[in-house]
C-alpha cells in the first residue's frame, strides 16, 4: 500500500481511504494477539503509544510513513467493534438409506504360479583328489534320538539311580542339610526354617544357599543343600518304553524286572546271537544306527504280530474244544454219568415254554409274550425239519412233491 499524498512525518486520517483504515485496524489488532507484542497493555490507547508496535504495523502494511497514533487507535477500535461473521449452523442431514451391498466382483483368474525354488542341497566339501562333491551326512532323526534317550533312562533305572520326587512349588517343609564352612559334617533339619533358627539366619537365606543363589558373603560362611534324595526310577515304565520302541508286544506287568525284560528282548530279530543279559541288550540298542534300528523294528514287529496271531488262534481253538466237551457233558452228574440221548434243543424249548408261562402269569407286556411265542414256534419248526430231513429232504423239495 503506497501513499503519495501525505505530508509530514506521519499518516493522518485524511490521507487514508476507508479500505486502508480497515486494513490498518485489522493488522494492528492481529499484531496485538501475537506473542511478540503480548507484553503490551490491553488498553489499545496505551498500546499504540509504543513506537515498536507502530513501526511493526508500518512494516506489515509496507507504508512509507508510520500511521498517526490516534489514527491507529481509532482503526483498531473500529475493527474490534465490528460484529464478527457467524457461521451458519450446520444442519444434520438425515441418514442415508443403505441399499443392498453390491455383489462381489468375480474372482480374478489365477495365473500359473511359478514353482517354488528348490531347497538348497546340504553343505558339501570338495574332494581335492577325485574332484567330486562329498555330501555331508544328515543329522540324526528325532525318533532315533528319542530312542537313545529312552535307553539312557532305562539304564539309570537298572542301576537304581534316584530322581527328585519334589518340585519347587511343593508347599510342604523341605528338609535340608547345613553347616558352617570348615565343619566336618552337615547337620540335618526337617525344614529350612529350623536350619535358619539354628544358625541365626532367615529362611530366605537358607533357601538361597540350597539353590546356589546366595551372596558371596553368605556363601563364604555357610553351606546348605536339600536333603531330599528322591525316589528310585521306575523300571517298569522305562523298560516298557524301550521295548515298545523296539517293536515288541508284551504286558507292562511282565517287564517290571531285569529278568522279565530280558525274556521279552530275546524274541527280537537280532542279526547276531541274542544278548545274554538285559544290560547287554541295552548296550546293543545304543549301538544301533538309523538303518539298523529301522530294520530291527520292522522285523521284530512282524514276528511279534505273527506270534500274537498264533496265540489268539490257539486260544480260540482251546475254547472251542472245551465248549464242545462241555456240551457233550452237559448232563454230567456228580457220579460222572453221561446221558447220550439228551436233546439240547428240546431242553431249550422247554425252558422257553416255561419262560412264556411265567410272562403270562406276571401280566408282562404283549410284545414280550409275542417274542417268546415266536421263538418257541421257530424252535419247533427247526426240530421237525431236523427229525424229518432224511425222509422229505429240503423244505423246497418237500413242498414241490406235494
Amino acid at each position: 500500500m503506497a501513499q503519495s499524498r501525505g505530508k509530514g512525518n506521519v499518516l493522518t486520517d485524511k490521507e487514508m481511504t476507508e479500505e486502508e483504515k480497515h486494513a490498518l485496524g485489522k493488522t494492528g489488532a492481529g499484531l496485538l494477539e501475537t506473542p511478540t507484542h503480548a507484553h503490551l497493555p490491553r488498553n489499545v490507547q496505551k498500546a499504540c503509544q509504543d513506537d515498536a508496535f507502530v513501526r511493526a504495523v508500518q512494516t506489515e502494511l509496507r507504508l512509507k510513513k508510520p500511521p498517526a497514533r490516534g489514527l491507529l487507535e481509532t482503526a483498531i477500535k473500529r475493527y474490534r467493534a465490528q460484529p464478527k461473521e457467524k457461521k451458519p449452523p450446520r444442519r444434520r442431514q438425515p441418514p442415508k438409506r443403505r441399499g443392498r451391498s453390491p455383489s462381489p466382483p468375480p474372482p480374478a483368474k489365477l495365473s500359473k504360479l511359478a514353482p517354488a525354488p528348490a531347497k538348497p542341497a546340504p553343505l558339501a566339501d570338495q574332494n581335492a583328489h577325485a574332484g567330486a562333491l562329498v555330501v555331508a551326512p544328515a543329522a540324526a532323526p528325532s525318533q532315533l534320538a528319542q530312542f537313545h534317550a529312552a535307553i539312557e533312562r532305562a539304564d539309570k533305572a537298572r542301576k537304581g539311580e534316584k530322581t527328585v520326587s519334589r518340585v519347587k512349588s511343593d508347599p510342604r517343609p523341605k528338609a535340608c542339610k547345613m553347616c558352617r564352612v570348615g565343619d566336618a559334617e552337615y547337620r540335618t533339619f526337617a525344614s529350612q526354617k529350623d536350619a535358619a533358627a539354628a544358625f541365626g539366619l532367615t529362611r530366605q537365606d537358607v533357601s538361597r544357599l540350597c539353590d546356589n543363589t546366595a551372596t558371596t558373603t553368605l556363601s563364604a560362611q555357610f553351606e546348605a543343600r536339600d536333603a531330599d534324595e528322591g525316589v528310585s526310577m521306575s523300571k517298569r515304565q522305562h523298560y516298557a518304553s524301550v521295548l515298545r520302541a523296539g517293536g515288541f508286544r508284551f504286558n507292562n506287568s511282565d517287564v517290571g524286572s531285569d529278568a522279565g525284560a530280558f525274556s521279552v528282548v530275546q524274541r527280537g530279530a537280532w542279526v547276531r546271537s541274542p544278548p545274554r543279559s538285559w544290560e547287554a541288550a541295552l548296550k546293543r540298542f545304543g549301538e544301533f544306527s538309523e538303518e539298523d534300528w529301522r530294520k530291527f523294528v520292522a522285523a521284530t514287529g512282524e514276528a511279534e504280530a505273527a506270534r500274537v496271531d498264533q496265540m489268539e488262534l490257539a486260544f480260540l481253538r482251546s475254547g472251542a474244544a472245551s465248549l464242545a466237551v462241555k456240551r457233550r457233558a452237559g448232563t454230567t452228574g456228580h457220579d460222572g454219568y453221561v446221558d447220550e440221548d439228551y436233546d439240547f434243543e428240546r431242553a431249550e424249548r422247554e425252558d422257553r415254554e416255561a419262560e412264556l408261562d411265567r410272562l403270562r402269569k406276571t401280566d408282562a407286556p404283549d410284545w414280550k409274550v409275542r417274542v417268546a411265542e415266536d421263538e418257541i414256534k421257530a424252535r419247533r419248526r427247526r426240530a421237525w425239519w431236523r427229525e424229518h430231513k432224511q425222509r422229505v429232504g429240503s423244505p423246497n423239495g418237500y413242498f414241490a412233491s406235494l
